[in-house]
């Protein structure tokens, strides 16, 4: 009967942010893996696709799984830098009253609640165990809906877990980045004009819109991992700095893309 009388407790809540930075840190090397052997794949079928155009609905479907990793890619970033804010702020929310959450990490608090049943790591279900205990199960059931006004979890990170079927413009935005990525003359627009697939007046389709934009106006920007000091050394003003720039320039949408 001890849970009865369980707390928060800051020395099982900080390891366990650590840890869920360290564990992310190693899914989005092992998804980056994954796709550099599916891009190599999809070059592989859109060259064969010259000869054989009903492959480029192969390489459609294949591109939808790298737009997918893509997008979990971008959302880990973000969680990341939310987790190291927490570990900073963990004596903070030790210290607050139970129905006063500090208001600048509910956005964090919130984002990692609603992620711990999706992403598969255990630490977050223990970080997400640790905030109900300290707010309650009603601070608990508002982060995990996907339909409570009062929900702060981060937009971005809720729409790259949720995303629907990319379509076509946006595939056919990733297969044109994959080619130039591998330096293969292949024409992705052509080949999907030969199978009859709809592109936009341009000849060429855009990036969805409200999706950034890169050099030229039709490439949205390569995703490329936060660099520079290793997250746990940075100071919590360090840590939400860093977010608040990830979250509000970046955009993050753009082709899979860290470069390999």
């Amino acid at each position: 009967m001890a849970w009865l009388f369980a707390s928060f407790d800051t020395s099982v809540f900080k390891p366990a942010c650590k840890m869920a930075v360290k564990r992310m840190e190693l899914k989005k090397n092992s998804e980056t893996a994954k796709m550099r052997t599916l891009k190599k794949e999809i070059v592989g079928v859109l060259e064969a696709a010259a000869e054989r155009p009903g492959m480029v609905e192969l390489a459609l479907i294949k591109v939808e799984g790298i737009i997918r990793k893509d997008h979990e890619l971008q959302a880990l970033e973000l969680l990341q830098l939310m987790c190291e804010l927490l570990y900073e702020r963990a004596g903070l929310i030790k210290a607050c009253k139970r129905t006063d959450a500090p208001e600048d990490l509910l956005g964090a608090m919130h984002t990692t609640i609603w992620c711990a049943p999706r992403l598969g790591i255990a630490e977050l279900r223990t970080m997400k165990e640790q905030l109900g205990l300290k707010f309650g199960a009603d601070f608990v059931a508002v982060a995990a809906s996907d339909k409570s006004s009062a929900s702060r979890v981060e937009p971005k990170v809720r729409h790259r877990l949720t995303m629907p079927t990319p379509p076509l413009e946006q595939k056919a935005v990733y297969l044109r980045s994959i080619v130039e990525e591998a330096k293969k003359d292949i024409d992705v627009a052509e080949l999907l004009r030969t199978a009859e697939c709809v592109l936009g007046s341009s000849g060429w389709p855009m990036p969805p819109a409200g999706e950034p934009r890169g050099p030229g106006g039709a490439m949205p920007p390569a995703y490329s991992p936060a660099s520079g000091t290793p997250p746990m050394s940075l100071t919590a003003e360090q840590l939400e700095a860093r977010f608040a720039k990830l979250s509000h320039d970046s955009g993050m949408s753009g082709p899979g893309a860290r470069r390999m």
